[in-house]
């Protein structure tokens, strides 16, 4: 076996370089800031002389292989950079201004000593550098009466600032007869108009920038002025960049009670389902949606729609892993959606299928680390654990070093399952050294594995503690975008998280979906195990489907000392 699993992935090793030989392909999108087309931003691909310009309605093209880095520059914002895989066609890039983390400060005991830096999103503002052009407020001394932030900044007259129509004008003049309204700077996170999600007791302080020297740094927009805002939620937010949640690590974040349940957010394809219904008959609706893959008169997602009907309307599970059969065969060379098919698969608990669609992805992308990962937790959950292991050890024997990234835990975890569970069986044989010092500090309350099956996927992930404490683990590329760079390389999209002391009351785990640069959706697995380790082990696996940005929604609830885990 081993040497036949050698010897498949060499053949595809070299399918993938002649692949490579073909050259280049068209990559197409539309760049944006705050969802209005951005026109004159550089796109070029790294180490050649393709290069272009978004245009006026900020769309461009540029033609690049897999392996390519394509990096998009524009004067002000920061610059992205994103790596070409093997079925990168489109790439959709909002654009966010440059922005600094936020220094703590420090409130000395009288003001003439102040030193205070602020900083926004075009770096350091010192207080008291120009006294006529400046203005400093602590939160405390903002009055909570007011509806909102704009109001109670206009209450303390502020000299040049004045409240129009519900936003603050400044009386700066950009031109005759033409006055402008301020732009807000919130955590350096650039808004327009008043930010009225703005909880007026959260605020840590706000200085306000008037003089031309301070908002030059802003371009046309500080025109009117500038008021930057601190929360107290940011100043703590460098208290909470931990990967490993528990009751112990201390948040100043507070839980906004926002999210909503999965099914009071999704948006299903409203006449597919209802012919469905109207059919009224589950063998015939199945023959109709057969009848439709096979004419392509429904996409990949609409079918998958389909599927989740069976299975919510008829409990006809075995009718929905029908429709994923006729899909693995419809797209067995896109490793996108054949990774999304698996997770179905095992949401079921079709423990072989989900091996077969696993063993295609694997000879599409022999050279992705996501492609063993998934591929030995499929043979777990079938019980075989020597071909788990075995796969794991074929993706380490190939000298590749992921010791410095964050999936080198998610992969230790896994082996060290085998190792500590499931030795004898998995014929473990020569020198492993688990990184737990023995099976008790490998044991968790919760462990919570998170996979998407498109690398470009940007989202939030949030912890809420019994004392409604947050924090939040942010997936995107403007605030991870070196992580995100060596996801693509090595070739992984999964992230681990474990709770390991859950304490009294619930814990809640929420999502926030924030696209994924293309117009399909993106399919999350998400696995979560309780007593992790321990003999009394259980495991659920949720699988969710998430198409355009959507508002928060709840994933899991965690009761205490619960033997079922519960989720929406």
């Amino acid at each position: 076996m081993k040497k036949a699993l050698v010897c498949t992935l060499i053949f595809c090793i070299s399918a993938v370089i002649a692949q490579d030989n073909k050259g280049y392909r068209k990559i197409t999108g539309v760049i944006t800031y705050q969802e209005m087309p951005l026109s004159g931003v550089t796109i070029y691909v790294e180490n050649s002389d393709e290069s272009t310009l978004s245009d006026v309605d900020g769309k461009y093209s540029v033609k690049a292989k897999q392996g390519d880095i394509i990096v998009y520059k524009y004067l002000g914002f920061k610059t992205l950079k994103l790596f070409v895989e093997d079925i990168t066609k489109v790439l959709n890039i909002e654009m966010v201004l440059k922005a600094e983390e936020l220094e703590e400060v420090t409130v000395e005991a009288k003001k003439s000593d102040y030193n205070k830096k602020i900083k926004g999103s075009f770096g350091d503002e010192n207080e008291l550098t120009d006294a006529t052009s400046t203005s400093y407020i602590k939160g405390e001394e903002l009055s909570e009466g007011f509806s909102n932030i704009a109001e109670a900044v206009a209450a303390l007259n502020i000299p040049g600032l004045r409240l129009v129509d519900g936003q603050l004008r400044s009386n700066r003049m950009v031109s005759i007869n033409n006055q402008v309204d301020v732009i807000w700077d919130v955590n350096g996170i650039i808004y327009q108009s008043t930010p009225d999600f703005l909880d007026i007791s959260f605020i840590e302080d706000i200085r306000v920038l008037k003089g031309l020297s301070e908002t030059a740094k802003y371009g046309t927009l500080g025109a009117g002025g500038v008021i930057v805002v601190r929360t107290k939620n940011a100043v703590n937010m460098e208290k909470m960049k931990k990967e490993k949640i528990a009751s112990k690590y201390y948040s100043n974040v507070f839980y906004n009670n926002d999210a909503k349940a999965y099914k009071d957010t999704i948006h299903y394809d409203e006449n597919l389902l209802n012919t469905l219904k109207k059919i009224n008959n589950k063998e015939e609706a199945l023959k109709t949606v057969k009848d439709k893959i096979e004419n392509k008169e429904l996409d990949f997602h609409q079918a998958i729609e389909a599927a989740t009907f069976f299975k919510n309307y008829y409990k006809g599970y075995s009718e929905m892993a029908t429709i994923l059969h006729l899909l693995k065969e419809s797209y067995n060379t896109n490793p996108e959606i054949l990774k999304s098919i698996g997770y179905y698969f095992q949401e079921l608990g079709r423990k072989k299928d989900a091996i077969s669609v696993y063993e295609q992805v694997i000879r599409l992308r022999p050279g992705y680390l996501q492609s063993y990962i998934d591929l030995a937790n499929a043979y777990k959950d079938d019980f075989q654990y020597k071909r788990a292991w075995r796969v794991y050890l074929s993706y380490l024997n190939q000298g590749k070093d992921i010791s410095d990234l964050e999936v080198s835990k998610l992969v230790n975890n896994e082996m060290e399952w085998l190792y500590y569970l499931h030795k004898e069986q998995a014929g473990i044989k020569g020198t492993f050294i688990p990184k737990s010092i023995n099976i008790t500090d490998f044991q968790d309350d919760v462990r919570l594995v998170v996979e998407w099956n498109t690398s470009d996927a940007d989202f939030i992930i949030e912890f809420v503690n019994p004392d409604n404490r947050a924090y939040n683990f942010a997936h995107t590329l403007h605030e991870n975008q070196d992580v995100i760079m060596s996801e693509k390389v090595i070739g992984y999209s999964s992230r681990e998280f474990v709770i390991d002391k859950l304490g009294q009351g619930n814990w809640l785990i929420n999502i926030t979906y924030l696209g994924n640069k293309t117009t399909v959706p993106t399919y999350f697995k998400f696995t979560l195990y309780s007593n992790w380790g321990r003999p009394f082990q259980e495991k659920e696996v949720v699988v969710h489907k998430f198409h355009k940005q959507r508002d928060k929604i709840q994933l899991f609830k965690l009761p205490r000392n619960a033997k079922r885990l519960q989720h929406n």
